[in-house]
């Protein structure tokens, strides 16, 4: 029972509607997540790769100190110059590698620190090994002297290793606490990806079975409007009228085939516009459609009716009837729908018997004429005769027999109906002659 209280509200394409809006933020939540996690990963990677060279630049330092302690000891050894080749190229090897660890640690303020402090270390002990090597190449060979240096070197030596021991720690802490952050962020990532993957899925499978039943709905309503559409284009065909449609927004027209066949065109023929339709309006007629539809834009309520003449493409002038009407849609554009009628036979046929009608009355006009002379001629013979009659019955009734009695009573009683008739007669042609005053015909006076 609740379910039905609430189904229209589901079936309604504003329920559907607020579904997808819905599923609209979940996809972009999604997509916000997605991007989150594979900003987060690829933040991770670059940290990582730059930790990598961070390291690898320290390590790289190490070993250029290294190669120079070596070649100077070979010098010494051996005093061949091509020893010696490491131990001079070291400092341009080594500024050139804290320029490059500069770049890398610009963000990180205490690697910044850390690394002065490596450099200071760097450029006592590379110091130290020209001090050696000075010594070396006195012509007074110091030996205690010699010793003190290279200890004092390996003093340094093993400083400068503890500093980029303890700078490579930093950066593997602060990568690992980035990484520790990074796996937090993005643990529960995967999850809530599929959690709202699958809310996602089940809005998309209900939009997708609503969108299929409205589907179905539309279908069935473009079918019933194909069979109406079908029934009016065959009514219009049979009642010779067509269906017109202005709208004044676009200056578009719309005609129903009919209207092409009413001007003895095949359908969709022509642009359908007021200027061609007005081609084949009357030129006598034309100023009535254009002060009709002044009249429709101006009184926007009743349905204007005119009337007015037609030339067909065969040449045949034909008599049309047109109404019409404005509205406003719901999207506030107004709109002029009209209907056209040829009422060419309707209008032949009242032409027709409007003509029967004149001959008719011309024909009861003379009728009555007749009648009134007839009646007037009639009235003097039988005024005689009744006359005649009433001096016999007065004074020869003693001596008729009573068969004579019976047909004179005969005679006068057929004189009295001849006077009625004569009466009406005189009637009915003075009605149709307008005369509607007068006094009935009294044989006896």
């Amino acid at each position: 029972m609740v379910f039905n209280k609430y189904k229209p509200i589901f079936n309604s394409s504003f329920f559907l509607s607020i579904i997808f809006v819905a599923a609209l933020f979940i996809l972009i939540f999604i997509s916000g997540v997605s991007y989150r996690y594979t900003t987060s990963l690829t933040d991770s990677s670059t940290l990582m790769v730059h930790s990598y060279k961070i390291r690898s630049e320290l390590e790289q330092l190490v070993n250029y100190l290294k190669d120079a302690e070596s070649g100077q000891r070979g010098y010494i050894l051996t005093r061949d110059s091509l020893f010696l080749r490491p131990f001079l190229s070291v400092r341009e090897k080594i500024n050139k590698s804290f320029t490059t660890l500069k770049v890398l640690s610009k963000n990180n303020f205490q690697q910044q620190k850390n690394l002065d402090s490596l450099y200071t270390l760097i450029n006592l002990r590379i110091a130290i090994l020209y001090n050696t090597h000075d010594i070396s190449n006195s012509g007074t060979f110091n030996q205690d002297r010699m010793v003190e240096s290279q200890v004092r070197g390996e003093q340094k030596t093993t400083l400068v290793r503890e500093q980029v021991n303890d700078m490579i720690d930093f950066e593997l802490m602060y990568l690992k606490v980035h990484q520790g952050l990074f796996e937090h962020e993005i643990s529960w990532s995967p999850l809530y990806t599929l959690l709202l993957l699958l809310f996602s899925l089940l809005v998309f499978i209900f939009a997708y079975f609503q969108i299929n039943r409205d589907i179905k709905k539309l279908k069935n309503s473009n079918e019933e409007l194909s069979i109406a559409y079908e029934a009016i284009s065959h009514a219009e065909e049979i009642g010779e009228f067509s269906s017109w449609q202005w709208h004044l927004d676009s200056n578009e027209f719309k005609y129903s085939d009919n209207q092409y066949r009413l001007l003895g065109y095949e359908p969709r023929s022509f642009e359908s516009s007021l200027h061609k339709f007005l081609e084949f309006v009357h030129p006598q007629d034309r100023h009535i459609l254009l002060e009709s539809v002044e009249r429709i834009m101006n009184e926007r309520v009743e349905p204007t009716t005119v009337f007015f003449r037609v030339l067909r493409k065969d040449g045949q002038l034909r008599y049309f009837k047109s109404i019409g009407k404005l509205f406003t849609d719901a999207s506030l554009k107004k709109i002029i729908i009209g209907i056209h009628w040829d009422i060419t036979e309707q209008h032949l046929n009242r032409i027709s018997l409007e003509e029967r009608n004149r001959e008719l009355e011309q024909s009861n006009s003379e009728l009555a004429t007749f009648n009134h002379i007839a009646s007037h001629d009639l009235q003097e013979p039988l005024r005689i005769i009744q006359t005649y009659i009433s001096r016999i019955s007065e004074k020869e009734v003693v001596n008729m027999s009573n068969t004579t009695i019976g047909y004179f009573g005969r005679i006068q009683a057929s004189i009295e109906r001849i006077r009625i008739l004569i009466n009406d007669l005189l009637l009915y042609s003075r009605t149709n002659r307008g005369e509607r005053n007068f006094e009935l015909v009294d044989l006896n006076n």
